[in-house]
């Protein structure tokens, strides 16, 4: 069996832009495949999301970074540490999907 190497990349955005498009052309020289990781409650603004349509039209592939995504709960005020993670109320049979 032969294992293939496949990155996802998260916390796209108008400050990580630059460094997102540097890491995706160093993977396209690798031939790496890359896969783009973003919540759908939380906007892309602009340039940014005009890179993430151009890298998915190109082959990427876009997949949902859990309905609630947040920041660190640490660094939110009045949260609690003790939220469970995105996906954990998914029965086994859908978490296995």
């Amino acid at each position: 069996m032969v294992a293939d190497l496949v990155v996802s990349l998260s916390g796209i955005g108008p400050s990580t832009l630059a460094r997102c498009a540097d890491l995706a052309a160093e993977l396209d020289r690798r031939h790496v495949p890359l896969s783009l990781l973003l919540a759908p409650r939380k906007a892309v603004p602009g340039p940014a999301l005009d890179w993430v349509r151009d890298r998915v039209s190109a082959g990427d592939a876009l997949v949902l970074h859990g309905f609630d995504h947040q920041p660190d709960p640490a660094r939110r005020a009045g949260s609690s540490l003790r939220r469970r993670a995105e996906f954990s109320a998914l029965p086994a049979h859908e978490a296995g999907l």
